[in-house]
């Protein structure tokens, strides 16, 4: 598209022009192609990645073999790599085990109190990782 200036009439005066192309922006989520992978298949290496954290298998297994990752429907061992991640990190302590592998300054407590609220002390260890 070719922008030409044109005189306005009686004054014989051209206005300037705006010639300039608003740019699109390339990084916009709509302009993005779609991953290659799914949510689901990444969910798994995701899991399989966390299975060679030393120390972590333990809240994988705990989740797996207790059955606490089940459908909330109908009460049957859900078997959804999303699921079992959502409820493996929601414990808090997991997530302290992936910062400890960091091996910071001052490493993070795993374990609860089983005295004190357990909620609590889950809520504590999330925002500590995340702090």
């Amino acid at each position: 598209m070719e922008l030409t200036r044109r005189a306005m009439p009686g004054m014989g005066i051209t206005p300037p022009m705006d010639t300039s192309i608003p740019s699109q922006n390339m990084d916009s989520i709509l302009n993005r192609n779609t991953p290659a992978t799914s949510i689901y298949q990444t969910s798994v290496n995701l899991l399989d990645k966390l299975a060679c954290i030393e120390g972590f298998e333990i809240y994988l297994s705990s989740l797996l073999e207790n059955n606490t990752a089940s459908d909330t429907q109908g009460g049957t061992p859900y078997l959804n790599p999303i699921q079992l991640l959502w409820d493996t990190f929601r414990q808090g302590t997991s997530l302290c085990v992936i910062y400890n592998a960091l091996q910071p300054a001052e490493p993070l407590s795993t374990t609860l109190d089983e005295s004190s609220n357990l909620l609590r002390q889950r809520k504590d260890r999330v925002y500590r990782f995340l702090k």
